[in-house]
This record gives C-alpha cells, sequence and structure tokens, in this order.
C-alpha cells in the first residue's frame, strides 16, 4: 500500500504558476472535511445527487472521492434536480437552473473569500470547510454513480481506460488538462482507476508540451495521459 505521507495528487496550474502538492494523508483529511461538511450543513446522505461544475482544480479530485465515499450521482452540468451544485467560477454555467443549494469554489490563489456579486444564500466552500473535523465516522458507501453511469459502469470504464493504457500498479500518473476545458469527466475515469492501481497523479492545466515534458522529469512520472 502507498506510503500516505508521499504526494499523491500534485497540481500546476500554469496560468496562475500554482503548485498544490497533497500526500496521502492530507488528500484524505480534505475528503473527511468536504464529507462532514456535505452531511453535516449540506444535508446530503447516499443517493442524492450533485452537480459539479469546476474548472479545472485539484477540488474536483476532493469532491469525487467525497462523492464515492457518501454514495452519491454527481451531474457533469447543471441540473435542477440536484440538491446541490458546486461551481468554481458563474461567469461559465448559467446558475438560474442551479440546485436548492449552490457551493461557490473560488479556486484562486491567494483568495480570501467569496467573488463579488455573490448570489444571495450561496455557500462560500473554502471558508465552510476549514471548521470541520479532519475525520469522517460517518457510512462509507465506496460507490460512486456519475450522470447515466451506474457506479459499475465507472469501475469498468475506470479498468478499461486502465488497461488500454497498460498502466501498472503504483504509477504516477501526468494528466495533461487543456486551458479552458473541464476536467471533471476525465476525473470520472481517473479517479477509480487511481484506486485502482494505487496511483499518484500529477495535474497539469495550460501547460504546452515543452512544459509538460519539464514537469514529468520533475515530478519522476512515469506515464502521461494527453
Amino acid at each position: 500500500m502507498r506510503d500516505p505521507s508521499l504526494p499523491l495528487v500534485t497540481w500546476y496550474d500554469e496560468l496562475t504558476g500554482e503548485r498544490v502538492e497533497l500526500s496521502g494523508t492530507t488528500f484524505d483529511n480534505w475528503v473527511a472535511k468536504t464529507a462532514n461538511f456535505a452531511t453535516d450543513e449540506l444535508g446530503l446522505e447516499s443517493g442524492d445527487t450533485i452537480a459539479l461544475l469546476l474548472e479545472p482544480h485539484w477540488s474536483e479530485a476532493v469532491w469525487l472521492a467525497t462523492a464515492r465515499r457518501l454514495g452519491l450521482t454527481v451531474l457533469s452540468q447543471s441540473d435542477p434536480s440536484a440538491e446541490v451544485t458546486v461551481v468554481g467560477s458563474r461567469d461559465s454555467h448559467d446558475l438560474s437552473v442551479a440546485a436548492h443549494q449552490l457551493v461557490l469554489m473560488d479556486v484562486r490563489p491567494m483568495s480570501v473569500g467569496l467573488m463579488a456579486n455573490t448570489p444571495a444564500g450561496a455557500i462560500d466552500f473554502f471558508s465552510e470547510v476549514r471548521v470541520h473535523g479532519d475525520h469522517y465516522s460517518g457510512p462509507d458507501s465506496d460507490e460512486l454513480s456519475v450522470d447515466e453511469l451506474s457506479a459499475t459502469e465507472v469501475e469498468s470504464q475506470a479498468r478499461r481506460l486502465a488497461a488500454d493504457e497498460d498502466f501498472v500498479a503504483e504509477e504516477r500518473l501526468l494528466i495533461a488538462s487543456p486551458s479552458g476545458t473541464s476536467t471533471v469527466t476525465r476525473w470520472l475515469a481517473i479517479d477509480p482507476m487511481r484506486r485502482a492501481l494505487d496511483a499518484s497523479i500529477v495535474l497539469a492545466h495550460g501547460a504546452g508540451a515543452q512544459r509538460l515534458n519539464a514537469i514529468a522529469e520533475q515530478e519522476n512520472v512515469t506515464a502521461t495521459m494527453l
């Protein structure tokens, strides 16, 4: 089993110069905090639905791991039937069809709070989640459904992807995220694949080919997904 003190998710944003590294322990703490936030403040429980509309960011991995732990269904588009909508940028989404509860994630480096003109009743994720505990003691579903895919189909898709790419156990995977595009749909396959392989992930957003090569060398990457 992977040493939890080693890097599990490493995030590069070439548009802002940001680099964030989460060890296995730190990542698990973020998932526990988010699970506590989701159950205690949002009232989510197994079988509920969230619309996850995040821009490329390491917090995508946290939310998907949280959804798995709680047994939630994740939608990749805004839907009024969802109990919660989570967004990273209000400019790129039509929030008029958002769910009953709106969670905003201001992912800008050094951000100190919600963005201007925040809709009434919206919840500032990074401000609220910090008060929640690093350990989650509630039910652990370990199932993730996405859009029209069942939990079993999500797992099967991830295993097929790993086989097609000839990935092996304990890979360190570099995943390129083109500028201006969401990686949520890629994470849907990557997260269960990471778990199955006991792999670690380097996610590079907005990096060109030369920069990706430099990141791969710096991070001791063993396989790449472009």
